[in-house]
C-alpha cells in the first residue's frame, strides 16, 4: 500500500488538520483505524513500545481506550460518546483527557480522491 506525505494546517488557534492518501479501498483504512487488533500493529512510538489496552466501540456512546507504555512511561487515550456512520466517516469526541483534565474533540474523515 503506497501513501502520499502527510500534510498538517492549522485552519485556526485550536484546530490541527492531518491529511494523508492512501492507495487503499476505504474500507481497508477504516478498519486499520477503528480494529484494536490492527491498531496495536501500527499506532506505536519508536521501537520497544507496547499497547496492551486497546479497546475500540464505535456505538454511539461507545468508548475508545488505548494504553501505550514502554520502561515505564505511559500514552493513554480515552475518548467517549463515540459517532460513526461506517467507513465514510469516523468521528469520536472525548470528555476529559486524563493526562491534564483538558477538553479535546478527535475526529476523522475518510474520502474518495481522484
Amino acid at each position: 500500500m503506497k501513501t502520499a506525505a502527510l500534510k498538517v494546517t492549522t485552519p485556526s488557534e485550536r484546530e490541527l488538520v492531518m491529511t494523508r492518501e492512501f492507495d487503499a479501498p476505504r474500507g481497508m483504512v477504516f478498519d486499520a483505524l477503528t480494529k484494536p487488533e490492527l491498531v496495536q500493529r501500527w499506532l506505536l512510538g519508536p521501537p520497544g513500545w507496547t499497547m496492551p489496552v486497546c479497546e475500540i466501540d464505535l456505538r454511539v456512546g461507545g468508548k475508545y481506550r488505548r494504553d501505550a507504555r514502554h520502561h515505564g512511561a505511559r500514552r493513554d487515550a480515552r475518548q467517549d460518546d463515540c459517532q460513526h456512520d461506517g467507513p465514510l466517516r469516523d468521528a469520536r469526541s472525548t470528555g476529559r483527557r486524563p493526562q491534564d483534565g483538558r477538553d479535546e474533540r478527535v475526529g476523522g474523515e475518510l474520502r474518495p480522491t481522484g
